[in-house]
């Protein structure tokens, strides 16, 4: 499914096998559904909003791909169950979970996970959980006030120009959790965490 600016609002695409959406300027999937049994691809040279929309791979070792200018999951689920490579990128990433409705303002992926762009605004419940690594390539700023970012393996962000905001925020890994960043506010908010497993 490909076209200059792509509009599945409301809609539902639906593939079997693997599904690649691609446009060429925006592409709205505003409440609508995007679903591959195999591998899925959603590209767009423009903006991605995927507000109270899903984006899925549900097959065994499926790969999630979805990059745009700019991606907006405010409310929305980009999700793969696979143990694939699961990879956001775009320039500016917002996912957050405003209404508090259960699996709404998630990334995740049940291998790794990587985030890549400028800045990432993971806020108001939003969570991006790795069944494996969860990478951020996000060189200017990661805001994670009252969000939730967590690896059942390795976190790792190596942005030494970024700056790091977790206030409220709870930053896991079972593995290890390794921060590179310009700077790091984890102020004392009863709820903040910044936790690497111990053993």
């Amino acid at each position: 499914m490909s076209g200059g600016s792509v509009d599945n609002s409301g809609g539902t695409v639906v593939a079997g096998g693997r599904a690649v959406v691609q446009a060429g300027s925006t592409l709205g999937n505003v409440a609508g559904l995007i679903q591959a049994k195999g591998n899925a691809s959603v590209t767009a040279g423009g903006a991605i909003d995927n507000t109270g929309g899903q984006i899925e791979a549900d097959g065994t070792a499926s790969t999630l791909q979805v990059a745009g200018a700019a991606v907006d999951n405010t409310n929305g689920r980009i999700a793969n169950t696979g143990t694939g490579a699961t990879q956001v990128t775009a320039a500016t990433v917002v996912n957050a979970n405003t209404g508090g409705a259960v699996g709404a303002g998630t990334i995740g992926g049940n291998g790794d996970v990587k985030v890549s762009g400028r800045a990432l605004s993971n806020t108001q419940g939003g969570q991006i959980v790795a069944g494996h690594n969860l990478t951020l390539a996000t060189a200017q700023s990661v805001n994670n006030s009252t969000g939730s970012l967590s690896a059942a393996n390795n976190l790792t962000l190596d942005q030494s120009g970024a700056a790091v905001i977790n206030q409220g925020g709870s930053m896991r890994g079972n593995g290890a959790v390794s921060l590179n960043a310009a700077s790091i506010d984890n102020t004392s908010v009863s709820y903040t965490h910044l936790r690497a497993h111990e053993t």
